[in-house]
């Protein structure tokens, strides 16, 4: 169970670097670590067996004492009776059984995480969307779309992977674009869910965010923006009616506002 947007910003993701790196792996553990979780983001839904196989995929011996070694960095120990909590009791993993094996897979703040942290490449990411189309079916179940409409752009992924523009009011600047009123209403709407969030809720707020931020630019004009218009709706293909019922959410709620300090007297 985790939290919205902003919770995987100021909390999951600073924890994770802690725990597991960021970038170029310093220890021992950071290194396994590092290999789990990159064999889940390019096999999803995996037994600690099969990842260890990715390691050592003719080598049944030392496959065996990998699985040891993910399996403690993925489920813990207990130690004289106290638990060091493993990758499962993260935000990063979730754990799923059948038939008497434990699988793991990310979840989607592990998603991000791996994007970031492990910098994954256009491939890697390409990997990551086909095996977890189902967990983000508005972004990675139309990734094949979204690539063809954006090109490069459609790996911004990246962008919200490291935490950026979500509650950032430089986009104020974009006065042609409703990007910092839509990305604004966008943390309002989920802002209860700091602390728990269903994983379906997460991914139609991070559905919202990578489409809304195909409407930014880095030089803003009123021609740019317009294109910029064009582009997400071309992006969105037969989900404009989902997406333009969030752009009416937000304009019902700057009405009320508006209509509140009209009324108040002020």
């Amino acid at each position: 169970m985790h939290g919205n947007l902003l919770s995987y910003k100021l909390y999951t993701r600073p924890r994770a670097q802690a725990a597991y790196g960021h970038g170029r792996p310093q220890t021992a553990r950071e290194l396994n670590a590092q290999r789990i979780l990159g064999a889940l983001a390019a096999r999803g839904l995996s037994s600690a067996w099969e990842i260890a196989k990715v390691r050592f995929p003719n080598d049944n011996e030392h496959s065996r004492r990998k699985e040891k070694e993910f399996r403690r960095i993925l489920q813990g120990r207990t130690d004289r009776g106290r638990h060091s909590p493993g990758m499962a009791d993260s935000e990063l993993v979730a754990v799923e059984e059948s038939d008497g094996t434990q699988r793991y897979r990310l979840t989607p703040h592990g998603m991000l995480y791996c994007i970031d942290s492990l910098g994954l490449g256009s491939a890697q990411i390409d990997k990551m969307a086909a095996a977890y189309a189902a967990v983000i079916p508005r972004v990675f179940g139309r990734w094949d779309e979204l690539k063809e409409a954006l090109g490069e752009d459609a790996y911004k992924v990246r962008v919200l992977a490291r935490g950026m523009l979500l509650d950032n009011p430089s986009v104020h600047r974009h006065a042609s674009s409703p990007i910092y009123e839509l990305m604004s209403y966008l943390q309002l709407k989920y802002h209860r869910n700091f602390e728990v969030m269903r994983e379906d809720d997460f991914a139609e707020q991070v559905s919202y965010w990578y489409y809304t931020y195909i409407l930014y630019d880095p030089a803003p004009t009123a021609a740019r923006a317009k294109r910029r218009v064009r582009l997400l709706t071309n992006a969105l293909g037969g989900m404009r009616k989902w997406y333009s019922e969030f752009v009416e959410e937000a304009n019902a709620h700057y009405r009320a506002r508006a209509r509140a300090i009209r009324e108040s007297g002020l």
